[in-house]
């Protein structure tokens, strides 16, 4: 693992040794909630613009932040471009992780808090499940920084804000199936599948959900508490997380 998620866990408005409040650090994880998003706009456009275009489909192309397929209107600039794509409006309207390297921004992670399980989760078995949720929208990392542990720093540093800002005690996510590397850093951090769905997308194997819960903070349940989390729909057998290369 990656030393440079741990040299810093930061947040907007602390300030390092040496330096003005405000200022991000050189290496490390800032916290940017949505009302301190906009000193940060430009870093998160400049790693949307590196990593955009390696999802399925891509992000620049997406109408909202949870559709796969209802794709932004192919001749529109303004949304290809990334600075008014919808999907990047909507992070800005998120939590968002971002990681630093080297002064740069490498790597970001963006979540809502207080989801409804049900409504985030698209599997038939568990559509009526209310129960409270962090969601993670989007995991990233540019490629030159990849298998360096940023993506799991980014999660390390979610998990630990679940206790800092008492956010709810379950972590929920969808990946595709075929994201090998995702899909082992997820499983090594303990998160378990929920089910997965066909979403008809040239390209991609389905969709995967996981989810992971805290030991401790705000009320919510863990994995095996809610009717069939803990186990495998008819769809299939688990997705297995190959080793990362």
């Amino acid at each position: 693992m990656s030393s440079v998620w741990k040299e810093q866990s930061w947040q907007v408005g602390a300030a390092r040794p040496g330096e003005a409040a405000g200022a991000p650090p050189e290496s490390g994880i800032v916290h940017v909630p949505p009302e301190g998003v906009v000193p940060f706009r430009d870093l998160f456009a400049k790693v949307f613009d590196r990593v955009a275009d390696d999802f399925i489909p891509s992000l620049r192309r997406r109408a909202d932040l949870l559709s796969l397929s209802a794709p932004a209107p192919p001749d529109d600039e303004a949304v290809t471009s990334g600075a008014a794509c919808p999907y990047l409006v909507g992070m800005f309207e998120q939590h968002n992780l971002i990681a630093l390297a080297d002064g740069e921004p490498v790597g970001f992670l963006t979540f809502r808090d207080r989801c409804v399980f049900g409504e985030v989760v698209d599997l038939p078995h568990l559509r009526t499940v209310d129960h409270p949720c962090v969601y993670v929208n989007t995991v990233a990392v540019v490629e030159h920084y990849r298998r360096r542990g940023q993506a799991t720093g980014l999660y390390q540093r979610l998990f630990e804000l679940q206790d800092e800002r008492q956010l709810a005690r379950t972590v929920v996510l969808r990946t595709w199936v075929g994201n090998d590397a995702h899909l082992a850093v997820l499983d090594q951090l303990g998160f378990e599948e929920l089910g997965r769905r066909h979403d008809g997308i040239v390209g991609r194997q389905g969709s995967v959900y996981l989810a992971r819960t805290a030991g401790g903070g705000s009320s919510g349940p863990t994995v095996g508490e809610v009717p069939s989390l803990g186990g495998v729909p008819s769809g299939g057998p688990p997705v297995s997380a190959r080793p990362a290369r």
